[in-house]
């Protein structure tokens, strides 16, 4: 991998998740190099759909293209994004795909997810949401399996890892959601237990404590699903489980800015600084001495 590509992959991998890239940097630089590549080509699907303008047409070109690299085996020779970036992300992430022997099912679960948020706003139970962040989330985790070269036991833990790691982000992204791209991941079962019908400020201001009691019962979930990933953390490799362990650390701290102040989520994104997640690493590892 060249320079220019690595910083492709790094600047990318960076604006797309703060935390879990700082988190990272505990990871074997091997390790580091091969979340790059997988990071940039989740981020870039990504951006098409999680925008306030979506773009439809690139995301399914690049759905395309996707499926035409990875059955060719000339793949590398051929351009097949306009964009220089996409197209060297897209070759790289199916060179990462082959060597690491990803399932295939993987990407496409992860691509059909990303093609639901061009459709659906609103998910009527727990349910629904979780067969949506199966795709969005939980395979991720089970890349990282693949890529960290632990056994198929460790599959359920990474998948119920990145499923709480993606409520956390529901939950303190409510406002940007509903605001911006006219999206609710929280369940309508969930509202509609606590009296809402919808998560705009004008009307969960009306009712601080239901709302607040709504958040705690969130943050519960997301708390069941780490405390149940992280499991399967504990029993890995120290040189792997010290990176995840810090990210972990880092979103249970977002979770506990926001159980304070339930209403934080309209006023900013509740993240851990830069310095935080290093530090936070650092102390883990001092721990394990």
């Amino acid at each position: 991998m060249s320079d220019t590509s690595k910083n492709i992959f790094t600047k990318i991998f960076k604006n797309s998740s703060k935390t879990f890239y700082y988190s990272s940097l505990f990871f074997p630089e091997d390790v580091q190099k091969k979340l790059g590549v997988l990071y940039a080509f989740v981020r870039i699907a990504d951006s098409f759909v999680d925008q306030k303008e979506q773009d439809r047409v690139g995301f399914y070109a690049f759905c395309s293209s996707y499926d035409r690299a990875k059955n060719d085996p000339n793949f590398l020779g051929y351009k097949y994004l306009a964009n220089g970036d996409h197209d060297k992300i897209l070759k790289s992430f199916i060179q990462l795909e082959k060597s690491e022997q990803f399932n295939p099912n993987w990407t496409e679960s992860f691509l059909y997810s990303m093609d639901m948020d061009l459709n659906k706003k609103t998910y009527d139970n727990m349910k629904e949401l979780t067969d949506y962040m199966y795709g969005s989330a939980s395979v991720i985790g089970l890349y990282i399996c693949k890529i960290l070269g632990v056994s198929e036991d460790y599959y359920q833990y990474a998948q119920t890892l990145g499923t709480g790691f993606q409520y956390i982000n529901f939950i303190r992204d409510i406002a940007e959601d509903y605001n911006d791209f006219g999206r609710t991941y929280i369940p309508n079962s969930e509202l509609s237990k606590h009296g809402f019908d919808n998560l705009s400020y004008p009307v969960t201001s009306q009712y601080p404590e239901k709302f607040r009691q709504l958040m705690i019962d969130q943050i519960g979930y997301f708390r069941e699903w780490q405390a149940k990933g992280l499991e399967g953390v504990d029993a890995l490799p120290p040189k792997f489980a010290l990176a995840i362990r810090t990210a972990a650390d880092c979103y249970e701290w977002t979770a506990k800015q926001i159980i304070a102040n339930p209403f934080v989520v309209y006023q900013k994104k509740v993240k851990p600084s830069s310095l935080r997640v290093v530090v936070t690493g650092l102390i883990n590892m001092a721990r394990k001495k």
